[in-house]
This record gives structure tokens, C-alpha cells and sequence, in this order.
């Protein structure tokens, strides 16, 4: 392992705008790639650019601690080249110095055990939140008002504690990404809100575990510990399925589906189906050049074959908070 170079206490514009920018970018994705950072803040034209820029604040190679950005390799990817960055301890100091918050720090060391799946489910995360960016570029008339990643969540996580069976029981639920994102048009104008609450599923869980986070995170949105939070009561809890193909992206997209209902059935909780949403995690040519999730009506509720826009208002049991946002009256 290369030691760490002697990169001296980062001062806010010590740095050129292009450089400032990747970790900006860096700093809000929690970890990428050198493709993603590109799409997410430059043009696709750029990639060789930007990645030069990033080795440049990776130090020139990997592990390097104390630089701008610590970059490492994909574990168990034999042949695979491809790099991932992270904020080095430079790169935390000079945004903090720029007034952004930065109470995490993302170990590359702990991922190692878990293999090339951990680390992929943390750069389909990015992944999505890439392409949302690019669909609020796209399509002004929505606005990403709001985005909190797992690392960002887990520096103060949610929690709640309520009576279960007559015990006190506390969880503490972090949701892969929690964005807020606004749609304004209409005639008249009308502005609505959407609380996204992402999780990303790789088809690590069976059936057991996942059924119990179903539950976990109603009884999180029902006892208000969700609205305590996140600072509103609605939600819509979107699973996206990861795979190598298709057909097992289909396949695990219907099968969460199914454990969902008979979570909602065997708890007689089948109304809290409106807040749900299953689709999945296109390949990244496909997700970025046609912003599917985003536009299609690709999105399954646990009770109804008839797929759905993300950015459908939910119809059933729904009222209107004063900023517009749908609230499931649950």
C-alpha cells in the first residue's frame, strides 16, 4: 500500500473551479466514478479530462489518506480497471472550509470483506442519484430540492422507539438515499411535492430479513417517527432492483412485490400499498440517455399489475400538505 503524500492543510480556493467542482460533486454523491462525477457535473466529452483531474487529487495513485480524494480499486473485479473515489481527509477539510457539512468519512477498508457486491450497491446508489440530476437538467419543471445519502444519514441516523407487544422496541432505518423533489406547472400552477425514500436492492435479502424492514419502515412512518425526521408525512418507499440482467432484475422487481402484500395482509395494513414503488436499476446507457425511471410509467405497487409514473400523485386515501406535497392519510 502507497503511503500517503504530505498534501499540506487544504485553505477554500487554494483549488482551480474545475477541481473545486469534482469535489463538490464528490462531497455529494459520497462515493463514484469518474464517469459518474463527469455526468453528474460536466459533459460525457470531458471523461478523460476529469479523470485526470481526480488522479490529480487522488495523489496520483490509490490509498492515498490524507489527499483530496482517496481513490481504490473495485475489490474481486478481476481485470477491472475502473477506479472509485471517496473524499480523502484534504478533500473534507477543504469543503468544510467552503461551509459544507461533512460529518462522514467512507472507509474503502471496511467494503473489502463484502466483496465487489457492497461496493456495487454503493455506486448503484450514486448511479440513481446521477441520473436524477440529469432528469431536473433535463425538465426544469421539476426541482430536486432536497437529497440525503446513506453516508450522510448514518452520521445521525433515524431512529424511533414505540411500544410493541407491549415492550419497547427501537429501530434505526437508513434509507439507501431520501430526496425531496418538487413538480411545478399546471393551469392553474400547482406545485407538488414527492419525498423519495430510495432503496436499492441487490438481492442480498431473503425473504425473512426483507419482510421485517417492510414492517420496520411502516411502523417508523406510522409512529411519526418518519415525519419527526424528515420534517413531512409523506413518502413514497421506491425499491429498485440491481442485476446483471433483465430478466433478474423482472424477476427479484415481482418478488419484492409479492413479500410486500403478504406483509400488508398478514398485518391488515393493506392501504399503506399507495406508498410503495418497484422498478429497477436500468444499465447506465439506458438510465442516462433515456431517464426511464423518471419518465415511463415502469413503477409496480405491491397490489396491482398496472405499472405507474414515479411522479404520479398517489389517488387513494390522499390529502394536500400546505407545500403541495400528496400526504397518505394512513
Amino acid at each position: 500500500m502507497d503511503h500517503a503524500p504530505q498534501t499540506p492543510r487544504p485553505e477554500a480556493g487554494a483549488l482551480t473551479s474545475t477541481k473545486e467542482k469534482i469535489l463538490q460533486a464528490v462531497g455529494d454523491l459520497g462515493i463514484a466514478t469518474a464517469k459518474q462525477i463527469t455526468r453528474y457535473t460536466f459533459h460525457m466529452a470531458s471523461l478523460p479530462y476529469v479523470r485526470n483531474l481526480m488522479s490529480e487529487l487522488a495523489g496520483g495513485g490509490d490509498y492515498h489518506y490524507e489527499a483530496y480524494l482517496l481513490r481504490f480499486g473495485m475489490p474481486s473485479a478481476p481485470g477491472n480497471f475502473e477506479r472509485v473515489y471517496t473524499l480523502g481527509r484534504g478533500g473534507r477539510d477543504y469543503l468544510r472550509a467552503l461551509g459544507r457539512d461533512i460529518p462522514w468519512r467512507y472507509r474503502p477498508q471496511k467494503a473489502s470483506p463484502y466483496s465487489f457486491s457492497f461496493l456495487r450497491h454503493h455506486l448503484a446508489v450514486s448511479q440513481f442519484l446521477v441520473a436524477l440530476n440529469l432528469f431536473v437538467r433535463h425538465y426544469p419543471h421539476y426541482q430536486l430540492e432536497e437529497t440525503r445519502t446513506w453516508l450522510a444519514l448514518a452520521a445521525s441516523p433515524p431512529r424511533l422507539t414505540f411500544c410493541d407487544d407491549g415492550r419497547d422496541t427501537t429501530i434505526t432505518l437508513i434509507p439507501d438515499a431520501w430526496v425531496y423533489v418538487e413538480s411545478h406547472g399546471g393551469t392553474p400552477p400547482k406545485i407538488l411535492g414527492f419525498p423519495l425514500w430510495i432503496e436499492v436492492d441487490c438481492g442480498t435479502e431473503a425473504k425473512a430479513k426483507f419482510q421485517q424492514l417492510v414492517l420496520q419502515r411502516i411502523n417508523f412512518i406510522r409512529y411519526k417517527g418518519y415525519a419527526s425526521y424528515f420534517e413531512t408525512s409523506s413518502v413514497l418507499l421506491c425499491y429498485l432492483a440491481v442485476g446483471a440482467t433483465s430478466d433478474y432484475r423482472i424477476a427479484r422487481l415481482h418478488t419484492m412485490r409479492e413479500w410486500t402484500a403478504q406483509v400488508l395482509t398478514a398485518t391488515r395494513l393493506d392501504e399503506w400499498a399507495t406508498i410503495f414503488r418497484f422498478s429497477t436499476l436500468l444499465d447506465e446507457a439506458c438510465l442516462f440517455d433515456r431517464l426511464v425511471p423518471f419518465l415511463d410509467p415502469v413503477w409496480y405497487l405491491p397490489d396491482s399489475d398496472t405499472p405507474v409514473s414515479l411522479f404520479t400523485p398517489p389517488q387513494d386515501k390522499e390529502e394536500t400538505d400546505d407545500n403541495g406535497a400528496s400526504r397518505s392519510d394512513c
